[in-house]
């Protein structure tokens, strides 16, 4: 089990783990995804490195292709990290169900249609700008968000995908998460904070952020990066 200072012993995840493990954890890996510059802003900077997030679009306007990034999945990841939803429900946050700047983010439930009220300055920047990249370079908005069937109205349509017009899938987003894990790992060992060749690594799921993000607000209700409404 990793542990964010001194020297890191080794645990299994299972219930009995130190829950402020979890949340550091996490805290940890929404650190290196941000990666703020040095006035404290994200720049989004280590996710930019991952090439399964870029993909060739081509501008109507010019006719010219042109190699653009993705940021759905890391755009997901982050709110996942901040706001305590199921990934199966956060996947389908309908895009054409917000407020200019995006400060509401709608989905469908079994009783109905709720609503999440954005109070987090950086996380409604973050959104606003997928929404502006989906309309701007997701092939899939060419034809229009009334002619598309309701999935592809989906915030988090993933467009470095071969199926751009879908959700982002289970795998994809556990692959960043994944990729986000080794990283800390290795900046961890070479920190001298964990031994190289143990199994040192949490391996999060995508319930686990669900779990975890509970768990802070648990601790710190007034941190809650939205207000829900049901």
């Amino acid at each position: 089990m990793t542990r964010p200072e001194g020297k890191m012993e080794e645990k299994a995840l299972d219930g009995e783990q130190d829950l402020q493990v979890l949340v550091d954890h996490l805290q940890m890996m929404l650190d290196i995804i941000e990666s703020r510059d040095k006035s404290g802003v994200p720049t989004y900077r280590w996710p930019m490195s991952l090439q399964s997030d870029y993909f060739t679009h081509l501008d109507p306007a010019s006719g010219q292709s042109t190699l653009v990034w993705s940021p759905v999945r890391m755009s997901l990841a982050v709110l996942l990290m901040r706001v305590p939803l199921r990934f199966s429900v956060a996947k389908l946050i309908k895009s054409n169900c917000t407020g200019d700047p995006l400060t509401e983010l709608y989905f469908d439930t079994k009783n109905g249609t709720s609503k999440i009220i954005l109070k987090n300055r950086e996380l409604i920047r973050l959104l606003c700008d997928l929404r502006d990249f989906q309309e701007r370079c997701n092939p899939s908005r060419s034809k229009g968000q009334d002619s598309l069937p309701e999935p592809s109205r989906a915030l988090f349509c993933d467009a470095a995908s071969r199926t751009p017009f879908e959700p982002l899938t289970d795998c994809r987003i556990q692959a960043f998460l994944d990729a986000v894990q080794i990283e800390l790992e290795s900046r961890l060992i070479a920190e001298g904070k964990v031994r190289p060749g143990t199994r040192n690594r949490i391996e999060f799921k995508t319930h686990d952020l669900r779990r975890t993000g509970l768990l802070r607000l648990l601790k710190n209700p007034k941190a809650s990066a939205v207000d829900f409404s049901i």
